[in-house]
């Protein structure tokens, strides 16, 4: 099972180093994902979700680590907050440093979330860079999407499918940090 998931990591990962997009899981549920560095990876997802993707993607790191170099300071608080969340938690920071504007929203904040997903930290791990995901949906109804509910379009444009894994699907919690550190709950 660990080899298995070794050989699937780095078949991800080449896939992202090469601007691929691929349908995954995370814990949040089945998505479409890129290396968060690849600007032609970046808008093949744009293309396909035809939308501006500002509000709905969010950024998976393997750690904290990885949000502070891509985010301006955040108070301990918050730090804490990322790193001990039980369920999948998202947090969009005011400012972010060192990413292409592509995948900034408007106001130049960001949504990170550290994945528990330890084919996903691999993956991070290999390319040495965040993972841009969106929802594996072309609607906002089902954010949640089961594999049997993602439309063809999607599957069809994948560079990669990542095998079903046995996860425990969560809800994810969002929050938003204000510039003065400030903490507002949009989803619980």
């Amino acid at each position: 099972m660990i080899n298995a998931e070794i050989q699937e990591a780095k078949l991800i990962a080449s896939t992202m180093r090469k601007d691929g997009i691929v349908l995954l899981q995370s814990q949040t549920g089945w998505g479409i994902a890129c290396n968060a560095m690849k600007i032609n990876a970046i808008k093949k997802l744009q293309d396909l979700k035809k939308e501006n993707l500002q509000n709905n993607f969010t950024l998976l790191a393997d750690d904290f680590d990885m949000i502070r170099y891509f985010t301006e300071e955040v108070s301990e608080a918050v730090a804490d907050l990322a790193q001990l969340s039980i369920k999948p938690t998202t947090i969009i920071y005011p400012k972010a440093i060192n990413l292409p504007a592509e995948v900034l929203n408007q106001d130049g904040s960001i949504a990170f979330r550290i994945t528990q997903n330890p084919l996903l930290k691999k993956v991070i791990k290999m390319i040495n860079s965040p993972i841009m995901f969106t929802p594996a949906t072309l609607s906002d109804k089902n954010q949640q999407a089961k594999y049997e509910d993602i439309e063809e379009v999607i599957i069809k444009t994948a560079d990669h499918i990542s095998p079903k894994q046995n996860i425990n699907r969560h809800n994810n919690t969002i929050i938003k940090i204000s510039e003065t550190n400030e903490i507002k709950i949009i989803h619980a």
